[in-house]
């Protein structure tokens, strides 16, 4: 899954531990929340397991920046 080490954010979580709880959290189809996105981890792990996602943020980069990484998972599968 994706490399973390380049994001520019102060607090990415690993995908692997973020992918688990979404997989144990919610079914196939459902919706995940994310009121404080970040980095965009918890949507890009929600997009990659075909969950639904939504993913708010205060900044308004993070926001960008969350954006840019799911529109990019494409490459990542």
């Amino acid at each position: 899954m994706a490399n973390t080490k380049d994001i520019d954010h102060p607090a990415v979580f690993p995908l692997k531990v973020i992918t688990e709880l979404i997989k144990l959290l919610s079914m196939e189809d459902g919706l995940v929340l994310d009121p404080f996105c970040g980095s965009g981890q918890v949507c890009l792990a929600s997009k990659f397991l075909n969950r639904r996602y939504l993913g708010i943020d205060l900044k308004k980069e993070y926001c960008k920046l969350a954006e840019k990484r799911v529109n990019g998972i494409e490459s990542l599968i």
